[in-house]
């Protein structure tokens, strides 16, 4: 699924060298890569944006930033794909200190401030970072609805900052975090069983969702993901205009595509 087309009040794409500040496993496949940009650089990003890496001598690549803009420094979690190829280099290779060239920001799936309602946030894997970032910027903005994340993954192992998202849901009254695994149990480890749609039309069907057809819909994932919970989405009767998605590929960046993390 492509990339919604760039909003016109986007920043323009910057270009300049990032430094490696720090990295850390998530998982035993996915790492938290965090850079800075040289003091008084122009970057501007919203929250669920992406930026294109320039790694070595790979094709550039492009991965969603997963904090806030405040911060003073760019967090991703990017998933090694096993190939030997960018995202292998930047879980084996990359290490603090080490500089390379980035552009961007890109994307415009991000938090509409003119809605009102509830937000749902559906991620899948490494989909994660973008919706994590629109979702705290919700919550730190004072959203008085329910604010909703949903996040969907093949196994338990593969789920990460669950600790991070407990957190969230005591600080703030009106955050839900519900994490969905294939291998998922209730009692056992506290995670829904199946697949990331099957939760969510659970909660659909059981009015478990307040005012849902008056959410707002972010999505990022897989493609195959992210196009079967956009069609749900769409089936429940929520406009399609109430729906963000980006969807995640592999191989080099694209006109409108989005590299897999």
């Amino acid at each position: 699924m492509a990339i919604s087309p760039h909003n016109k009040d986007h920043a323009l794409p910057f270009r300049g060298r990032a430094k490696v500040i720090a990295k850390d496993a998530l998982t035993s496949q996915v790492c938290r890569l965090r850079l800075e940009l040289p003091e008084g650089s122009a970057f501007r990003f919203k929250a669920g944006q992406y930026l294109r890496l320039y790694l070595s001598t790979f094709e550039p690549r492009d991965y969603s930033i997963a904090n806030q803009p405040d911060e003073g420094f760019l967090e991703f979690h990017i998933r090694d794909q096993g190939d030997g190829g960018a995202s292998s280099f930047v879980q084996n290779e990359l290490q603090p200190g080490d500089e390379f060239d980035v552009e961007g920001p890109f994307g415009a799936c991000t938090l509409r401030p003119d809605h009102t309602g509830p937000i749902l946030g559906i991620a899948g894997g490494t989909g994660l970072a973008p919706i994590k970032g629109i979702i705290e910027e919700a919550l730190r903005a004072g959203w008085d609805h329910e604010v909703r994340l949903y996040f969907g993954v093949r196994s338990t192992d593969e789920l990460y900052m669950l600790d991070h998202f407990a957190a969230l849901e005591a600080e703030f009254s009106n955050f839900r975090f519900v994490p969905v695994a294939g291998d998922g149990h209730r009692l056992t480890n506290g995670c829904r069983p199946g697949l990331v749609t099957d939760a969510l039309a659970e909660d659909i069907n059981a009015a478990e969702l307040c005012a849902f057809s008056k959410s707002e819909a972010y999505v990022a994932g897989p493609p195959a993901m992210v196009d079967a919970t956009v069609a749900l989405l769409k089936e429940q009767g929520l406009p399609e205009n109430k729906i963000h998605a980006d969807a995640f590929t592999l191989g080099p960046a694209l006109p409108q595509s989005h590299d897999s993390f």
